[in-house]
């Protein structure tokens, strides 16, 4: 008789098939998603309005784009000091790039892990950290959207806008007890672990004792940075807006204010929810020709300055996490150099 296979290699090819299939069904919603758009443009036309578009704008919004990752860092640095605007800055120059192609945004994890190796920093309060601002940028979004959709068709709307505000509200409430309904998905994560067992494994005993130190440590957040948090949010969001203005003047599209950030809020929207995709692709196509079709735009040029966008800064993300690296590399070295005089 063959002895029994191990209970941890059964666990361990099951995770590895259950990994498979989310990755399988990201890449199938990611290609779906653009396959089906693509089939809507005409793309002779398309190719000859690519070719027309003002590269002065597309510079433009390159430029824009580089404030936007300086601004990023500064706002990390803000929240946690110890590590510098310019570690910061370069840890989320690597993570921009990442989170364009990682499937099932597992490029977020990206950060956490840059800022414990190069800065020291505990990796599982910046986790907590991260998800507290992405809560907030997506908070300060659905604001924009309806303070823009109130401002720009009143009422007529009405039934999008009592959504918009009590997600909001929803949204404000789950910051306010971040550390308590951290807690409670905590213990119910603990005790799925418990009943499969997988607590057996001594670093998911540790994961959890540093998630519960860092739910701690999240309440060392002062009054002082919670609204910076969200003032410095909402700059960096009107930011993206002029940087899609740019990209759509490149296209010849001459939105408003309010249609700009109206449409900016739903493009940057799909992007941001936890949806099964590869990095942006496909959900950042799809939510863009759903805001700017909705402020009028013709769908044809909402689907092909969607396109656009996803090649521009998905080129732009490579090009910025290059020197990124670089710097981290650099500062790691320098450490080591001096741990060694010294």
């Amino acid at each position: 008789m063959e002895p029994a296979e191990p209970e941890h290699a059964n666990e361990s090819r099951r995770r590895a098939l259950t990994r498979a299939l989310r990755i399988a069904l990201a890449f199938a919603i990611s290609g779906g998603a653009v396959a089906l758009l693509a089939g809507q443009v005409d793309w002779p036309r398309a190719y000859g309005a690519m070719r027309a578009a003002n590269l002065t704008w597309i510079a433009v919004a390159i430029a824009w784009s580089l404030v936007i990752v300086w601004g990023r860092g500064a706002r990390w640095a803000f929240l946690q000091p110890g590590p510098g605007l310019g570690i910061h800055t370069a840890a989320i120059a690597v993570q921009t790039f990442y989170n364009r192609i990682a499937p099932m945004r597992l490029g977020e994890l990206t950060l956490p892990f840059l800022l414990r190796r190069y800065a020291g920093q505990d990796a599982s309060r910046t986790l907590l950290l991260l998800i507290v601002v992405r809560i907030v940028e997506l908070a300060v979004l659905i604001g924009l959207l309806a303070l823009a959709t109130l401002c720009r068709t009143g009422t007529a709307h009405r039934g999008w806008l009592v959504g918009m505000v009590v997600l909001l509200a929803a949204m404000t409430l789950l910051l306010a007890k971040f550390r308590l309904v951290t807690r409670l998905g905590l213990a119910v994560a603990a005790r799925l672990a418990r009943w499969t067992r997988v607590e057996r494994a001594p670093q998911i005993g540790r994961a959890f004792a540093r998630l519960e130190e860092a739910i701690q440590g999240e309440s060392q957040l002062s009054r002082r940075q919670r609204m910076g948090l969200v003032a410095w949010t909402a700059i960096l969001q009107l930011m993206q807006v002029a940087s899609i203005d740019a990209i759509l003047r490149a296209f010849g599209v001459d939105l408003d204010w309010l249609a700009l950030t109206q449409g900016t809020a739903v493009a940057l929207a799909g992007p941001a929810l936890p949806l099964p995709s590869v990095g942006m692709v496909g959900t950042l196509e799809a939510s863009w020709t759903i805001g700017f079709a909705w402020v009028g735009v013709p769908t044809e040029t909402a689907i092909l300055t969607g396109i656009a966008t996803q090649v521009v800064t998905l080129l732009f993300a490579a090009v910025v996490a290059l020197p990124g690296w670089w710097y981290l590399l650099t500062r790691a070295a320098e450490r080591t150099r001096r741990s060694n005089k010294s």
